[in-house]
């Protein structure tokens, strides 16, 4: 499980089908917070700042299929308030 964060924006969270039965898709906004479980997508567009902490113990394996400009860092470090730092 991902405990996953929004700062800014907001983010699309697609759940895995259970027992066969589609869940409907839900958005986690600024200052919210939802666990991802396997299965689960996020579409994280830009201007949208997050993270995600694994507070379990198993390890937590993202697979993730991103569309980049080319030579834009995949990730921006930032603070709790979601300002970019160095």
């Amino acid at each position: 499980v991902l405990t996953y964060t929004v700062l800014t924006g907001e983010v699309p969270v697609l759940r895995a089908v259970a027992d066969g039965t589609p869940i409907p898709a839900e958005t986690v906004r600024a200052d919210q917070t939802t666990h991802l479980h396997p299965g689960d997508a996020v579409v994280e567009r830009p201007g949208a700042v997050h993270f995600g902490e694994n507070r379990g113990e198993e390890p937590v394996v993202i697979l993730a299929a991103t569309l980049l400009t080319a030579g834009q860092p995949a990730a921006i470090p930032v603070n709790d308030q979601g300002t970019p730092v160095s």
